[in-house]
C-alpha cells in the first residue's frame, strides 16, 4: 500500500516536466526550457513532494498541464485544448480542495478566448459544460466524505459541527501586521494602481471585449 501511493506521486513528479518544459520554451526558447526543466528535476524540494503519498505532486502536474492546455487555447486559438483544461480542472478538484479554484480559471477560456460570433455556438456548449462542472464542484466541495454515515461512531461529547480552535490571544489581525510592514502595503498598492490603470486602457482600446476586461477585473480583485 505504501508502494503504490508513493509510485503515484512519483510518476506525476515525472509527468509535470513535460509541461514545464513546453511552457518554458513558449517564454523563453529551448535553452530556457532546458534550464527549467534540470533545476525542477534537482531541486530538492520537487524530489521531497514525489515521495510522498499525498496530493503535492498530482496537483502540480494536474495544474502545469492546466495552464499548458490553457495557454494552447488563449494563445494559439487552439479550441479542443479548452476541453481538456475542463477536464483537468474536475480532476484537479478531486485531487485536492484547493483545485476548486481551476474552475473559477474556465472563466478565462469561457470569456477571453475565441469569442469570434462564428463559434457562438461552440462556446455556449462549453459555457453549458463549464457551468456544469462549477455546480458539480460547488457541489463536491460541501460533502463531508470524511463523516458521510460515521456520524454514531465518533467519540462522545465530539460535535462535527463545531468549528475549529479560535486563534490564541496575541495573534496580529491583518490590519495590524499592514500597518507594521508600511513598504509592503505601499508596494501592493501601487501594484494594484498599476494593475487596474492597465485594465483601464485595454477596456477602452479593446471596446469589443468588455466581459473579458471585467472578468479580468474580478480575478485581480479576488
Amino acid at each position: 500500500m505504501e508502494v503504490a501511493l508513493r509510485l503515484v506521486s512519483v510518476i506525476c513528479g515525472l509527468i509535470v516536466l513535460p509541461a514545464v518544459y513546453r511552457l518554458a520554451s513558449r517564454v523563453g526558447g529551448t535553452g530556457v526550457a532546458v534550464a527549467c526543466v534540470v533545476i525542477l528535476g534537482l531541486s530538492t524540494w520537487e524530489v521531497e513532494i514525489s515521495r510522498f503519498g499525498r496530493m503535492y505532486a498530482p496537483f502540480q502536474a494536474i495544474f502545469a498541464w492546466y495552464l499548458w492546455f490553457s495557454v494552447r487555447n488563449l494563445v494559439d486559438g487552439h479550441a479542443p485544448s479548452r476541453w481538456c483544461a475542463l477536464g483537468l480542472s474536475l480532476l484537479g478538484l478531486v485531487t485536492w480542495e484547493g483545485g476548486v479554484l481551476l474552475l473559477a480559471l474556465n472563466l478565462l477560456l469561457l470569456f477571453v478566448a475565441d469569442c469570434r460570433p462564428e463559434r457562438s455556438a461552440q462556446r455556449l456548449v462549453f459555457g453549458v459544460a463549464t457551468a456544469a462542472v462549477f455546480l458539480l464542484g460547488a457541489l463536491y466541495t460541501r460533502t463531508d466524505f470524511l463523516r458521510m454515515g460515521v456520524v454514531d461512531a465518533l467519540p462522545p461529547g465530539f460535535s462535527p459541527q463545531r468549528g475549529g480552535p479560535s486563534p490564541p490571544d496575541g495573534v496580529p489581525q491583518l490590519w495590524e501586521m499592514l500597518s507594521a510592514h508600511p513598504v509592503w502595503w505601499m508596494g501592493w498598492l501601487m501594484l494594484a494602481a498599476l494593475a487596474i490603470a492597465v485594465l483601464a486602457r485595454a477596456a477602452l482600446e479593446n471596446r469589443a471585449r468588455p466581459l473579458a476586461v471585467g472578468v479580468l477585473a474580478l480575478f485581480l480583485l479576488g
